[in-house]
């Protein structure tokens, strides 16, 4: 995050200024994503795309 910066998905990200906002309050940059009604669907879509490599990966708590 320090180094790309945080981008905004959902419709909330829409709200205007609320990009310029975020980024005057946590001093980083801040983006919308190309198509931020999409990209919580298409990342889900990508996931499931490669659901071997996702078992593999150990998360813990």
């Amino acid at each position: 995050i320090v180094e790309n910066g945080i981008v905004l998905t959902g419709g909330g990200s829409l709200i205007r200024g609320l990009d310029q906002y975020l980024s005057t309050v946590v001093k980083l940059p801040v983006y919308i994503a190309e198509e931020p009604l999409l990209a919580v669907a298409k990342g889900t879509g990508e996931a499931l795309n490669q659901i071997d490599l996702l078992q593999q990966t150990n998360f813990e708590d």
